[in-house]
């Protein structure tokens, strides 16, 4: 669901302490979500048979994950002043994989909150 205001229409101020909070939560969750596989991985029960589909899952899990993150790294050091940060914040949210439900719908809402601080000033 995109956002309805631009970035245009929000005080930088504003909009830097909030854009800079919502990828940190972004960041914190993909990193929790790796950290639980990494677990998963090392404490899954051996003997491991090549063949396992669950730990083989595992292994797929852990590297769609990194590239999600290197995704996410690659975003932000590539991103410049003129983009509308919302609309990155977007399209990474519907384009991952691993945020979904809550987490999502938590990120939209502190997107929106910003919107709506920077209305009333």
């Amino acid at each position: 669901m995109p956002f309805a205001k631009s970035r245009s229409e929000i005080p930088k101020e504003i909009e830097s302490e909030w854009i800079e909070d919502i990828w940190k939560r972004i960041r914190e969750h993909l990193e929790k979500k790796r950290a639980q596989i990494l677990e998963d991985i090392v404490n899954y029960p051996p003997p491991i048979p090549a063949c396992d589909q669950h730990y083989n899952y595992l292994l797929e899990q852990r590297v769609h994950i990194s590239q999600e993150l290197r995704r996410l790294n690659t975003l932000l050091q590539d991103r410049s002043a003129s983009q509308d940060e919302f609309k990155l914040i977007d399209e990474f949210l519907t384009a991952s994989a691993y945020i979904q439900d809550e987490t999502e719908q938590d990120i939209r809402a502190a997107c929106k909150g910003a919107l709506s601080v920077a209305e009333s000033r």
